[in-house]
């Protein structure tokens, strides 16, 4: 996978593409930073960008969804997946209520149910189940096939699959965070070009 972020330089305010793969990537900025001065880095990144000491990344796009954590050198201002559950479990107790269900792939899947089941009990709403996966795990396959799920660390091709599951099973409503749909926002307008099952996912 081709990994792109920007930086701007405080020279000129230029702006600048850095292309490498996922694992590439701290390596590719350090480098960057040895060329020239960057003064921050936008866009898409790894956790192990985050690491790099000595610039400041503003609003990034982490590629895999993580719990928001202090650091100095890191500006949010699109919402943290803390306050993405929220408003989704404020939907969902506005809208039905009663319980719902989670599949989440992550290293930190176990303390993202916990948030996320905190933000259910707010809005009267009980995490029924929450299926932890790690990160080869087919999250497809522990969809429920009725009622109301979360699903968080989506991959490429997890659209699709999302998409005929929906489309397989109409009692069941599929919750995503926005930052994945966002990420994989190609993907799953192409999955759900012909409309079915589209009024059943939610970010």
């Amino acid at each position: 996978m081709v990994h792109n972020a920007f930086l701007i330089t405080s020279a000129d305010v230029s702006m600048q593409l850095i292309s490498s793969t996922r694992n590439d990537a701290p390596d590719a900025l350090r480098e960057t930073m040895e060329a020239k001065r960057v003064d921050f880095v936008g866009g898409m990144v790894t956790e192990a960008m985050l690491d790099v000491e000595g610039v400041a990344f503003i609003d990034p796009l982490p590629l895999e969804p993580r719990l928001n954590r202090f650091r100095r050198n890191v500006i949010c201002l699109s919402p943290t997946l803390e306050q993405q559950f929220f408003v989704l479990a404020g939907y969902l107790g506005n809208t039905s209520g009663g319980s719902a269900h989670a599949v989440i792939r992550s290293g930190e899947a176990a303390a993202m149910a916990d948030v996320l089941r905190r933000s259910l009990l707010t809005f009267g709403v009980s995490l029924a189940s929450a299926t932890l996966l790690a990160g080869g795990d087919a999250l497809v396959d522990h969809l429920p096939v009725e009622g109301d799920v979360f699903v968080v660390g989506l991959s490429a091709g997890d659209a699709g699959a999302i998409a005929r599951h929906v489309a397989s099973h109409g009692g069941v409503r599929v919750f995503v965070v926005f930052s994945e749909f966002a990420l994989l926002h190609a993907e799953f307008v192409a999955a759900f070009r012909g409309g079915a099952g589209a009024d059943r996912v939610v970010f």
